[in-house]
C-alpha cells in the first residue's frame, strides 16, 4: 500500500497505540515519507528513518502495525541511517505527538542533500522538488549543501551529474 500524508497519520497512530507500556520513542523520519508532508500528491512505499536501530519493543510494534495494516514488514526502516548528515543540523519540526510516540521531520535542506547522496533516478524527482522549496537551484549552490553535509571527498561524477540534472530541470519541470 503505498502512504500518503493522511495514511502516514494513520499508521503512526497505530504504531503509538501498539507502543502501549513503552518507554516514549522519538522518530525522524526522511525520504519520500518526509516529502509527503510536504508535497500533498507524494505518496511513498515506506517510511525511511534517521535512527541508529530500533529496541526490540519498537521493531515489534512496527512488525505488528505491518500486519494489522497490510504493509509490508519494512514500512518503517532505518535504511537513511547510512546516509544520515553527520555535520548539517536539522530544524525539527513534530508532526506527530502520540502518548507513547513523537514523530518529527527534518528541514527541507536535509532531505535535499541526503537525495543528492544518494543520487539515485527515482530520487530526482523529490531531488527538484526540494530544490525549488529551498531556492538552493543552481549547480554551485547544491554542491555547497552537499559538501557542508558530507564531504567534498564524497562528491562524486555521479552526484555531480544528478546535480546538472537538478539545474536543468528545475525550472522546466512541472513539478
Amino acid at each position: 500500500m503505498q502512504l500518503g500524508q493522511k495514511e502516514l497519520l494513520e499508521v503512526f497512530t497505530h504504531l503509538d497505540e501498539e507502543l502501549d507500556g513503552c518507554p516514549y520513542s522519538e522518530i525522524l523520519v526522511a525520504g519520500g515519507a518526509a516529502i509527503a508532508f510536504w508535497w500533498n500528491d507524494k505518496r511513498t512505499w515506506d517510511v525511511d528513518v534517521v535512527v541508529d536501530g530500533f529496541p526490540n519493543y519498537l521493531s515489534d510494534a512496527i512488525e505488528i502495525v505491518a500486519e494489522r495494516q497490510a504493509l509490508h514488514l519494512r514500512w518503517m526502516n532505518n535504511a537513511a541511517i547510512g546516509i544520515r548528515l553527520p555535520t548539517l543540523s536539522t530544524n525539527r519540526t513534530r508532526i506527530f505527538n502520540g502518548r507513547n510516540l513523537a514523530i518529527f521531520l527534518p528541514d527541507k535542506q536535509y532531505v535535499l542533500a541526503m537525495k543528492l547522496y544518494a543520487h539515485r533516478d527515482k530520487d530526482l524527482e523529490d531531488a527538484i522538488f526540494l530544490a525549488r522549496e529551498t531556492k538552493t537551484m543552481i549547480a554551485e549552490e547544491l554542491e555547497r549543501l552537499f559538501n557542508k553535509a558530507y564531504s567534498s571527498q564524497l562528491l562524486s561524477d555521479d552526484i555531480k551529474d544528478f546535480i546538472v540534472a537538478i539545474e536543468e530541470n528545475v525550472e522546466t519541470s512541472g513539478i
